[in-house]
């Protein structure tokens, strides 16, 4: 697999793997098994990088340079954690309100 690729794909699931995380911080008490965490981190995280990409290209017309060449620019990773704390903070919202509901 060239180097590109590689750094590609663990860009992309970055997002993912940080939403979980700060998941586990919020909430220690709802343990979940290593396969969940990580099937539920692979799914947000293509998810994420999926929207940023569609954002990139229609509202910042190439500006994060998610399509570059070369690695990752700076932007496009800086670009995916900020997307990955607002997923979360989406998430952790309609939870809270579906728990008040129910």
């Amino acid at each position: 697999m060239p180097s590109k690729d590689l750094l590609e794909l663990i860009a992309c699931l970055i997002p993912g793997f940080i939403a979980c995380r700060i998941y586990q911080g919020a909430y220690p008490a709802r343990q979940k098994s290593d396969f969940i965490l990580t099937t539920w981190a692979l799914t947000a995280g293509l998810v994420i990088t999926t929207i940023v990409k569609a954002a990139d290209a229609r509202c910042f017309h190439g500006w994060l340079k998610s399509e570059g060449t070369g690695p990752p620019s700076n932007r496009f990773v800086i670009a995916l954690v900020i997307a990955a704390a607002l997923y979360l903070l989406s998430v952790a919202s309609v939870a809270r309100r579906a728990q008040a509901m129910g």
